[in-house]
């Protein structure tokens, strides 16, 4: 039997990947990756694909099951301003489909955050009386913590990444580069759902 090329098991992998992403409305995408590889009976984690071609597979998903429309994406853009714009002192970054103007099936509002300490994320999610719960990260993707919790019953999850990691010293804007886009670009994304 023809062995697969690593661009062919890449692409069958990142296929995978967004059906868990969208299916369980996972956000880490390296978690997504391996758990696919996993599923697929690929051992090795050198050929697992690139975010990019995570994001790519995504969109072919959801090219092929459109489940979003305009008002929808209005609806979870506005939930999502609104967010932002409360926790700005920690440089809000929206990820995740909604950036694109897309929603999907068990839609989360993903955010991203960028601290020096995280434990002020926190006391401001208290003082402003948030329900929330932890989720410790695994050291996977050099965030330092998640917090869950419902805003206007909506599930939203809040990433905060250390801007003082040592690998990224000298270099924080390129880390907070590529992890979502800031409150007032978010506002001009509008939906690109296909009305049908």
């Amino acid at each position: 039997m023809k062995k697969l090329s690593d661009h062919h098991v890449k692409k069958h992998i990142a296929s995978m990947a967004a059906e868990i992403i969208i299916g369980e409305g996972v956000s880490d995408y390296l978690y997504a990756k391996k758990k696919a590889a996993k599923y697929l009976n690929y051992n090795s984690y050198q050929i697992l694909p690139s975010n990019n071609e995570i994001d790519e597979a995504i969109r072919d998903y959801q090219a092929t099951f459109p489940s979003n429309n305009v008002a929808d994406f209005i609806f979870y853009q506005d939930i999502a301003i609104k967010i932002m714009s409360e926790l700005e002192p920690f440089n809000p970054l929206i990820t995740g489909t909604l950036k694109e103007g897309r929603v999907t099936n068990n839609q989360k509002i993903l955010i991203n955050l960028f601290t020096d300490n995280f434990k002020e994320i926190e006391y401001f999610l208290l003082s402003n009386n948030y329900q929330f719960k932890t989720k410790d990260p695994k050291r996977l993707d050099n965030f330092l913590i998640k917090y869950i919790l419902f805003y206007e019953n909506i599930e939203t999850e809040l990433t905060v990444f250390d801007i003082l990691e040592p690998r990224h010293k000298d270099k924080n804007k390129s880390m907070i580069k590529g992890r979502g886009i800031k409150v007032d670009e978010f506002i001009k994304v509008e939906s690109t759902s296909i009305v049908l």
